[in-house]
């Protein structure tokens, strides 16, 4: 099929794009590992942009948990392969680009014959294997890759095996040199994700690939780009060329910025916990007034070990010191029983 270059008029009139940059979108070959939250965006925006060639590789199928961020899918399609219904959906919508359906696992036995296929790797993947694979493979092969990560509210991009204004390469090893303990790390299943963001995130390795066919702008090279939803905040920092460890004055490009920008995060989290506090307070005063009507008396122990003893697991699963929260809800409960007892007081 003759491609047409009316269709994307809007992006061809752009200054520095022309026919020429969609001309090399439509001769380019891009595989996407993963169909999923990340990778559903990616292939939209991909497609849309005239990608001529766009490869997926999912041996899974949907489910309806994925309905909320996959936004390829719908009701109908769970329990089909993923790939199936995004080749499906992507072929109809998109007819000039070609798009090729790898419904299996990526892994050592076909990661090399696949990606020597295409331009570019995007990784929508989400676990360690397959990112140090992609890593591996893409080096030896001379492909750049974009990366992305989501988890919870924040989400991460970065392009890997892609020379700088200077020539210099990073890898994904340079920014985690060897792979996290197994369990360590909570995937989005354990620690869940808000939908709207694999959105952002894929969109922007869509972005970042379009950047990287066309040569327009500045990929993010030897960068990384972490995005936080709640607060809507971005920060870039420089990622180590092959250090077990990034030091602080290399990181940064603009230190002092960054640096009044974490402050502010961090003042609006401790205006939230003053709020939430506040408002804990007032729920805690209320129950004094059931407790008396039922002759309670004022601190219940065994109530009080039951809830410490959840606070303590969930900090397990977050990741955070035992000793930290125990101190912290002794105090809270200790406030607690401050504001009940003047209820008690008055009774």
């Amino acid at each position: 099929m003759e491609k047409s270059f009316k269709k994307y008029q809007r992006q061809i009139s752009l200054p520095g794009f022309g026919q020429a940059k969609q001309q090399q979108l439509f001769d380019a070959k891009i595989l996407v590992i993963g169909a999923g939250g990340l990778g559903c965006p990616a292939l939209l925006y991909l497609a849309a942009a005239g990608v001529g060639e766009i490869g997926i590789i999912d041996f899974d199928t949907i489910e309806e948990s994925n309905l909320h961020r996959q936004i390829l899918f719908e009701p109908n399609d769970i329990g089909i392969l993923k790939t199936e219904i995004a080749q499906q959906k992507l072929s109809a919508k998109f007819p000039d680009s070609k798009i090729i359906s790898y419904p299996f696992l990526f892994q050592e036995s076909n990661a090399f014959e696949l990606i020597s296929n295409y331009d570019l790797v995007i990784d929508g993947s989400d676990n360690f294997t397959t990112r140090y694979l992609v890593d591996e493979v893409c080096q030896q092969l001379n492909k750049p890759w974009v990366y992305g990560s989501v988890s919870r509210f924040e989400g991460q991009v970065a392009v890997f095996n892609y020379p700088d204004k200077n020539g210099t390469k990073s890898l994904y090893t340079d920014l985690f040199p060897t792979p996290p303990k197994e369990g360590s790390i909570l995937n989005c299943a354990e620690a869940g994700v808000i939908g709207v963001l694999p959105g952002i995130i894929g969109t922007l390795q869509a972005n970042e690939a379009i950047k990287i066919i066309t040569g327009l702008g500045t990929p993010l090279a030897n960068k990384l780009l972490t995005y936080h939803s709640l607060f809507n905040r971005f920060y870039e920092t420089k990622i180590g060329l092959n250090q077990s460890e990034v030091k602080r004055e290399d990181t940064f490009e603009n230190p002092s910025g960054l640096l009044d920008n974490l402050r502010t995060d961090l003042n609006e989290l401790d205006v939230q916990l003053m709020q939430l506090l506040v408002k804990r307070n007032t729920l805690v005063s209320k129950l004094a007034e059931p407790k008396i009507a039922l002759n309670l008396g004022l601190v219940q122990p065994e109530q009080w070990k039951t809830s410490l003893e959840k606070r303590l697991l969930e900090a397990e699963n977050l990741g955070i010191s035992k000793e930290y929260i125990e101190q912290i809800f002794s105090l809270i409960h200790q406030e607690s029983i401050t504001e009940q007892k003047k209820i008690y007081d008055r009774k």
